[in-house]
């Protein structure tokens, strides 16, 4: 059972990112050993919840963040205002975290019990753009309520799931997403910062890209990277 390999005071201890990054994928392939525990991570039920939706963000980010390591991060699970606190090594705190990663949760539960119960999902053809639209226009909406908190100085961390719609080695694909962030970076944020994390991290490393993009830094812009990166790389 997945209650048997998650732990919630375990998960919550201080670590470093590079340790927080090692200590994630412990876990994801903990469960995806374990066949009743794959199911119920499907599902996000109980911490596998935490762990996929806020703990594997994270570690992604600090890593890129703090590629010296010298910070620890602290998951907070449950209703404690932020998702994750950074604090140097000495345990005073540098910024706190908020995490949003928008999903078409009704979608997502329907593949997850398919597969659940039939060991397949059914095969579905759709229009390209009209699922890139989707998905920008449900990570719009995600962050437009983020801006109407105030999260004082803490990070807003908006997550992004690339596949299946944005293969970005598919033509337009790299401009849809320029364009997010363009207009991401028209909000008004009560937050210190705004990034953009895509997923899957391997993926987007492998085409030469940072897995986090710089949205907003105390309200001041920063121009799209997305394409810099790919010419670079």
């Amino acid at each position: 059972m997945i209650n048997t390999i998650l732990d919630q005071t375990d998960m919550e201890k201080p670590r470093t990112p590079s340790q927080l990054r090692l200590y994630v994928t412990s876990l994801l392939e903990q469960i995806g050993r374990n066949e009743e525990a794959k199911k119920l991570g499907r599902l996000r039920k109980g911490l596998s919840k935490y762990l996929i939706r806020e703990m594997l963000p994270l570690s992604v980010f600090s890593v890129w963040k703090y590629p010296q390591d010298g910070v620890l991060c602290v998951p907070q699970i449950g209703n404690q205002g932020h998702d994750a606190i950074i604090t140097d090594l000495n345990a005073r705190q540098l910024i706190q975290v908020e995490i949003t990663w928008p999903v078409d949760g009704q979608h997502e539960n329907y593949h997850a019990r398919s597969l659940n119960e039939r060991g397949h999902t059914d095969v579905e053809v759709g229009d390209t753009e009209e699922g890139r639209a989707a998905v920008k226009a449900r990570i719009l909406e995600g962050a437009h309520a983020k801006a109407r908190i105030d999260y004082g100085s803490a990070a807003l961390l908006v997550v992004m799931d690339l596949w299946p719609e944005f293969f970005l080695d598919q033509p337009g694909a790299q401009a849809e997403v320029n364009d997010l962030i363009a207009r991401l970076q028209c909000l008004h944020y009560k937050a210190g910062a705004v990034y953009l994390l895509l997923f899957p991290t391997e993926y987007v490393v492998r085409l030469g890209i940072a897995p986090v993009v710089e949205v907003k830094d105390c309200g001041h812009p920063r121009g799209p990277v997305l394409s810099t990166c790919l010419d670079a790389g």
